[in-house]
């Protein structure tokens, strides 16, 4: 990835592969707010049509009741953001139960009304939780755009719990 390297102005770059990766462990508990798990800033530059974005991402999760549910969400912005997909657990008391996604948009056109086609598949403690969209959704390529996973619980409750461990986000030209 470009962070880290001295890299201060990704305008004289086309973004390719991955271009952030994360092991470190975030947790979002005891809040029924919505809160970021992971974010990535795109410049206005970077955008193209054509360009695939994929985010990549892994945990695990507990609950604090069999009634509890979480819900990740990929949006623009940082939370709350605007959705794009989301996925929400199938009611159970569970500890330190495995979820994962994989998100894919493809810039359809630019401009402040420009748009992306994305589609989104994952598990949550081993069931499918696939979110297929019908249409675009509208990002505005002509200024910088959050690309935000967050997490919100149902229930602000101690052992309501879930952290991403794995986190890649690659762009594909």
């Amino acid at each position: 990835p470009l962070v880290g390297r001295g890299v201060k102005n990704r305008d004289l770059f086309t973004l390719s592969g991955a271009v952030s990766v994360a092991s470190t462990v975030t947790t979002v508990h005891t809040t029924a707010t919505q809160t970021n798990l992971a974010t990535f800033t795109f410049f206005p530059n970077e955008w193209h049509v054509g360009m695939l974005v994929r985010i990549t991402a892994l945990g695990t999760y507990s609950t604090a009741n069999a009634t509890d549910l979480v819900t990740i969400r990929v949006g623009l912005g940082t939370a709350p953001t605007t959705e794009i997909n989301s996925m929400v657990n199938t009611a159970a008391t569970v500890t330190n139960q495995p979820w994962n996604l994989v998100w894919c948009g493809i810039i359809g056109t630019l401009g402040s009304s420009g748009t992306i086609e994305a589609q989104m598949t994952g598990g949550i403690n081993n069931v499918r939780k696939d979110d297929a969209n019908t249409a675009t959704s509208t990002i505005n390529t002509t200024t910088s755009q959050v690309l935000a996973l967050t997490a919100a619980w149902s229930n602000a409750l101690a052992g309501n719990t879930i952290s991403i461990r794995q986190y890649i986000l690659e762009i594909l030209n």
